[in-house]
């Protein structure tokens, strides 16, 4: 059987010197995109009818997220929106003093974003509050992005530019375990490149991580302990089934 396209809209333009990682979001009965301009644009997913339409006031690198009532949107600015899905009405805006390349990763009752700096906030998905921060060291050079922060039960995963794999107290943000998923050892700068900027692929019994030119490691979820490793680049990331 041949794949049909059903429907198709242009959401924008990409430029080639601009980095992005421009990423929808499907929920129920909405699909919402954004295009580096800063256009946010919510459709029918059915017949792409378009529903509602907003323009912000700067670069969109990473797409969108949502929930059950709220779509989310970080820009290169360093400012988080949150859109309430029935009308495109604005919830809240936050600026994080950051530039977003990562999409934001809502849970239940709060939103994590990740900025290019190091530092991970926790943002109540009310009113856009900051609950945390924490910070990170980053390496004098890492590689142009950062890989999306993954809520889990109790927490959030967060694989660093430094090719260490950190779980964080969803309450209070303080580092539950961290695991070293690579060394950042090397005669060069080049050559210590460890991030760990792809998706991480985050399961009840194992969390899967991959660095860039470095180790693919099977994680215990309770306390960080590695499995097992071996050799393998990513910069994409993988996704577990």
């Amino acid at each position: 059987m041949g794949i049909q396209t059903v429907w198709q809209q242009r959401t924008g333009s990409i430029f080639n010197e601009r980095w992005v990682r421009l990423q929808p979001w499907r929920g129920e009965d909405i699909l919402v995109t954004a295009n580096i301009g800063g256009q946010v644009t919510a459709r029918d997913p059915a017949r792409g009818k378009r529903r509602w339409q907003r323009q912000l006031d700067g670069w969109i690198a990473a797409g969108v997220a949502g929930d059950d009532g709220l779509a989310y949107v970080g820009t290169r600015e360093g400012v988080v929106v949150a859109f309430n899905l029935d009308d495109g009405s604005e919830r809240w805006r936050r600026d994080v003093a950051g530039e977003l390349l990562a999409q934001p990763a809502p849970s239940d009752d709060y939103v994590v974003v990740r900025t290019v700096d190091g530092r991970i906030i926790a943002l109540e998905r009310d009113d856009g509050a900051r609950r945390w921060t924490y910070t990170s060291d980053v390496p004098s050079l890492s590689l142009r992005g950062n890989s999306r922060p993954v809520p889990v039960p109790g927490g959030v995963l967060v694989g660093l530019d430094n090719g260490r794999l950190v779980a964080l107290q969803d309450r209070v943000g303080q580092p539950i375990w961290e695991s070293e998923i690579q060394a950042t050892t090397g005669d060069s700068p080049i050559a210590r490149l460890a991030d760990i900027d792809g998706s991480i692929g985050a399961g009840r019994s194992a969390i899967y991580a991959a660095t860039y030119q470095g180790r693919l490691a099977r994680v215990r979820p309770q306390d960080g302990t590695i499995g097992w490793s071996e050799e393998l680049s990513s910069y994409a990331g993988l996704r577990r089934d």
